[in-house]
């Protein structure tokens, strides 16, 4: 990756869901962090790295379910 890149995701294309995952990184991280429990703390490192990046499932846009290429109609249905 491209470091004006990652500085270009970092900066732009906040929304609410990824300000929550953000928080709720921020929260492990002091929870592990406060009970020592150092695995927790880094898995609250990756909760916080992936929204600063944009990185997960559906950050690329390939989530979205294409369209129908034919719709029936009822009476469609109908005839057979």
């Amino acid at each position: 990756m491209n470091f004006t890149l990652i500085l270009h995701n970092i900066r732009n294309n906040w929304n609410l869901f990824r300000l929550i995952r953000l928080g709720v990184g921020i929260l492990i991280i002091v929870e592990g962090f406060r009970t020592e429990m150092w695995m927790l703390f880094g898995l609250g490192l990756l909760f916080s790295l992936l929204p600063l990046l944009n990185l997960g499932s559906c950050s690329t846009g390939n989530c979205a379910v294409p369209p129908k290429k034919t719709a029936k109609t009822f009476t469609d249905e109908l005839d057979n």
